[in-house]
């Protein structure tokens, strides 16, 4: 058993590594792009901060651990479970980073763990995953788009008459500050899924609850600013000029926008939720105002088709591996 234990938690901080690698660009993509930062300040701000707020928070590691499935008392079961929704997870990450997608890691392990509890007949808490967990799922994004592009026209309308390069450089300073406080959000809502399956793991084998706190989360705080530093920028393009053009105005507030949807959903909602849809929308919301084509539809549709099609196939794909791992 201790070898089956060994391999979920060495699965679970490979997620929390490919996430760190995935997200790093959805969290620093304006920031770069409207030169805020440079590319190694940036990854710096987006490592330390990562790893603060992975420290920080547990009510989404109650709402993963405990409203999603309740795990099969048997062990193996139990770890075949695991297991199977996290490597659906990390495949779905890696797929999409080859594929240069802003992608959702929650998705994939939200969606694998459906997937795999339905597989093996585990009890699936329905009423508390359509509400605080598919719902705000689906909501954030809207919330993200409709916000940025609400608060944009209202920030281009009263800053209409100021000078371009003092009013960039002025934002450009703020934008700073959002990634911070992006990076900082980031940690404490993606660390903690990870965690959930890390204490899941751990319950199955007898752990006390309130027992695993401190060495699990710092190690799954290592991951996930160890991806995070050693991150890719193949989607910073994508984010930060191909949906739309971003300026620092813009930018600043697709950034703070996502960051305060992220830190309400964490605190108040204990609701799990995607960063990157989340930021990727609020861009898209930013670049409509004061544009005739400002958002590029054509761009933002395989993301749409990515966010929709997220979980059910991170599901299916964590059903089959639970069956595979159960013969």
């Amino acid at each position: 058993m201790g070898w089956l234990l060994g391999g979920v938690i060495a699965l679970a901080l490979v997620f929390a590594f490919s996430n760190g690698f995935h997200d790093t660009s959805s969290a620093v993509a304006g920031a770069v792009t409207t030169r805020a930062l440079t590319p190694k300040i940036a990854l710096v701000v987006a490592t330390v901060f990562n790893f603060i707020g992975a420290m920080i928070g547990e009510g989404i590691v109650r709402r993963v651990g405990d409203g999603i499935v309740t795990v099969p008392s048997q062990p193996t079961e139990a770890m075949a479970l695991l297991g199977a929704a996290l490597l659906a997870a990390i495949l779905w990450n890696v797929v999409t980073w080859i594929l240069a997608l802003p992608n959702s890691s929650t998705h994939g392990l939200i969606g694998g763990l459906l997937g795999a509890g339905i597989a093996v007949g585990a009890t699936t808490h329905w009423s508390v995953v359509g509400t605080s967990v598919l719902l705000p799922l689906l909501v954030s994004p809207l919330v993200g788009f409709a916000a940025a592009y609400g608060i944009c026209w209202a920030v281009l309308h009263i800053v209409r008459r100021r000078s371009q390069d003092s009013l960039f450089t002025r934002f450009r300073a703020g934008q700073s500050l959002a990634s911070v406080a992006l990076s900082l959000a980031h940690g404490i809502q993606d660390a903690q899924k990870s965690l959930a399956i890390v204490v899941l793991a751990l319950a199955a084998v007898g752990a006390e609850d309130g027992a695993w706190p401190t060495a699990a989360r710092v190690a799954v705080a290592l991951a996930l600013a160890g991806g995070t530093l050693c991150g890719g920028w193949r989607i910073v393009r994508t984010l930060g000029e191909r949906i739309t053009v971003l300026d620092p105005v813009r930018g600043f507030v697709a950034d703070s926008v996502t960051a305060a949807v992220l830190y309400v959903t964490a605190f108040a909602f204990r609701a799990p939720i995607s960063m990157t849809y989340t930021v990727t929308a609020a861009i898209a919301g930013a670049g409509v105002p004061g544009r005739r084509r400002g958002t590029r539809a054509r761009v933002v549709a395989p993301i749409v088709l990515s966010w929709i099609v997220a979980l059910p196939l991170t599901g299916l794909a964590a059903a089959l591996l639970v069956l595979l791992f159960t013969l």
